[in-house]
């Protein structure tokens, strides 16, 4: 299970936070977090999640802090729309996963190094710099890292989803 390390950063992303943002947000694990998210930090104020497709059918909370926003992460236009001056924190978890990628080599770049470029592009561009939290992948290890990878462990991707991942880690 992946955690923020507070220690290590010395911030805490939810602790002053009151505006987020998932990309992917629709999707299994952005619907947990949303979840998570929601019933863990009370002095959030907007949740907006971001995906192409709506939640599926049994998803539903009410909830008047969550806002759906549908489109193409990445498009400039949609991302000025869902990542405001507001937003304070985005998790970003709008992805093809790796079966995807490797079928279609050009939607994988698109969404995963190109989406991910263009969503820390509007982050710069904001006066108020959201902190952003990014979801990689162990394919960014390749095969041979073994059962336990670290930050000293070297980056050896052996897919195009992979490639795409350590590229943005690397951004």
């Amino acid at each position: 299970r992946a955690r923020l390390n507070v220690a290590q950063t010395g911030t805490d992303p939810t602790a002053s936070a009151e505006q987020a943002t998932i990309t992917g947000g629709c999707g299994f694990l952005g619907l947990k977090l949303a979840e998570r998210l929601l019933a863990a930090w009370p002095q959030l104020t907007r949740l907006c999640l971001v995906d192409q497709a709506a939640p599926p059918e049994g998803w539903a909370v009410d909830d008047p802090r969550i806002e759906v926003m549908l489109g193409d992460v990445t498009d400039e236009a949609f991302l000025k729309a869902t990542v405001t001056a507001e937003t304070q924190v985005v998790f970003h978890l709008a992805s093809v996963v790796s079966s995807g990628a490797e079928q279609n080599f050009d939607l994988g770049y698109a969404v995963n190094l190109l989406g991910t470029l263009a969503l820390l592009e509007r982050c710069r561009q904001l006066d108020s710099t959201p902190m952003v939290v990014f979801t990689s992948s162990l394919a960014t290890f390749g095969s041979g890292a073994g059962a336990q990878v670290g930050d000293e462990t070297a980056l050896r991707p052996e897919s195009s989803y992979g490639v795409q991942k350590a590229c943005c880690e690397l951004l």
